[in-house]
């Protein structure tokens, strides 16, 4: 009978592509998180440090022992520094592991920030304006969407 094994290979089929699905990345997941620092830089450059810190973990806890209100206090005080504020966000790296429960995720990326207008161009981005920064950020997925859980970044050479 040759039904029987056509009916195995398609149940085969269907069950790896169920198994690819449920592994593979979500296109949503995975474009939200490339486009999250420079929505967070636009937040920063309006100084809406509460909007900013809804995307902060509430247990926090870096490398540096910093906690949520020490990442909420960095914040606080960048929005009450005067004058403005550019960010430029620069090659954005998504890695998203969904083996676990919660999914979890880590973030790569450099930002230029500097005083003053948004330029078109880099010209005004020069060492006595600009702070440049490396950023690793370890996000995981909860019932209120991705929040950062920690965060490593360096301030690099301009």
């Amino acid at each position: 009978m040759k039904t029987k094994p056509i009916l195995i290979t398609i149940a085969a089929l269907v069950l790896a592509f169920f198994i690819h699905q449920k592994l593979k990345p979500k296109q949503n997941d995975y474009d939200y998180l490339k486009s999250l620092p420079q929505h967070i830089g636009a937040l920063a450059e309006k100084k809406l440090a509460g909007e900013i810190k809804r995307f902060i973990a509430k247990d926090y806890l870096d490398d540096k022992k910093r906690t949520y209100q020490d990442i909420s206090g960095i914040i606080t005080l960048h929005a009450l520094q005067g004058g403005q504020t550019s960010v430029y966000v620069l090659s954005p790296e998504v890695e998203i592991d969904l083996n676990q429960e919660p999914y979890k995720a880590i973030l790569k990326f450099d930002a230029a920030m500097t005083r003053g207008p948004k330029a078109a161009t880099a010209l005004n981005i020069i060492p006595e304006s600009a702070s440049i920064y490396s950023f690793t950020v370890n996000l995981e997925k909860t019932d209120d969407g991705w929040l950062v859980k920690s965060a490593n970044w360096e301030r690099g050479p301009i």
